[in-house]
């Protein structure tokens, strides 16, 4: 749950400054009204423009293609490589238990302290149902895409509390790791819960279900 939630007047401010600033000569009546008979679209889509700091996102493949039976989604977030572990966490997985060995990966993946905050394209690629990670490591190697940061996997569910929403499912979990590291983290994002796991790559190896998503960027 948010911690620090948007106040009745501070909503009130932001509708306020829409209206105050939309283009309305641009618009019809016709398509307002077909707006505004879509409510749930538009608060999905509304809130997708603010959790990305009030910018829109264009969205491009980069010519890549899906695998097959899967779906290729852009996002564009910030990511702070230099957030101590265990806030990343909290911020991304409120749901996360104590017991869960993730808390205790810290000097794995130790922070840059001297890094800045940075926005960051990620490639989000689902793979249908029955693959494995070792499957989604070589096709992206394929593609020129290498595996995210954890913090960046933080960071998204830090900020696309709603992603399930975005995509059309009930839940989805955003999966990152590297041969180099042996492990896997996840993000598991749903309608009553958030919370972060890391595993081995061998225990990554399990069949997948249809709501997972790896996280790749592409570099160059």
């Amino acid at each position: 749950m948010n911690k620090n939630p948007v106040s009745l007047p501070q909503s009130h401010q932001l509708m306020a400054a829409l209206a105050t600033n939309m283009g309305w000569s641009y618009l019809s009546s016709e398509l307002l009204q077909r707006v505004i008979e879509k409510p749930r679209e538009l608060g999905i889509e509304f809130t997708r423009f603010l959790l990305n700091e009030a910018r829109f996102s264009v969205v491009v493949t980069d010519g890549i293609k899906p695998p097959k039976g899967g779906r290729v989604e852009i996002l564009t977030v910030v990511v702070d490589e230099s957030k101590p572990w265990e806030d990343a966490i909290r911020a991304a997985a409120p749901e996360t238990t104590p017991d869960y060995s993730i808390w205790k990966q810290a000097d794995r993946y130790p922070a840059y302290k001297d890094s800045i905050r940075k926005l960051m394209r990620v490639v989000l690629v689902n793979f249908g149902s029955g693959t494995h990670i070792s499957d989604a490591l070589k096709w992206g190697k394929n593609k020129s895409l290498h595996p995210v940061s954890p913090r960046t996997i933080f960071a998204i569910g830090k900020h696309y509390p709603m992603l399930y929403e975005f995509f059309g499912m009930d839940q989805v979990a955003i999966i990152t790791g590297s041969v180099e590291t042996g492990r896997c983290i996840d993000v598991w994002i749903e309608r009553s819960r958030r919370a972060a796991h890391d595993g081995t790559l061998k225990e990554g190896e399990r069949p997948w279900y249809d709501f997972y998503w790896f996280a790749f960027t592409r570099e160059f």
